[in-house]
């Protein structure tokens, strides 16, 4: 059973385990999440990899509001509407 307090806490603590259990247990969701909002296979690698290491950098303030999964979920989301916005004066050229 994946404990996420105790894999947190580990992480929190440096523990580079902790957070391969928590990547394989997310991976799925993240990849679901930016899945449905993404086309480009490339673009969806590079936005799920960004997505790990924002949660990495800012695990530190999630205060256990909500359920661990909600939170990835959100910034996967949060992460594949800012490319969007990033790149929306920049089209993917069209094969002619």
């Amino acid at each position: 059973m994946f404990n996420e307090h105790e894999v947190v806490s580990r992480i929190l603590n440096k523990d580079l385990r902790a957070f391969e259990l928590l990547v394989k247990q997310y991976e799925k969701l993240v990849f679901f999440v930016i899945n449905r909002l993404v086309q480009d296979q490339q673009n969806k690698e590079d936005i799920c990899q960004e997505v790990f290491i924002k949660i990495h950098q800012n695990l530190h303030r999630f205060e256990f509001q909500s359920k661990l999964s909600t939170w990835i979920a959100r910034i996967a989301y949060l992460t594949a509407v800012n490319y969007f916005k990033k790149n929306k004066n920049n089209p993917p050229a069209e094969y002619p």
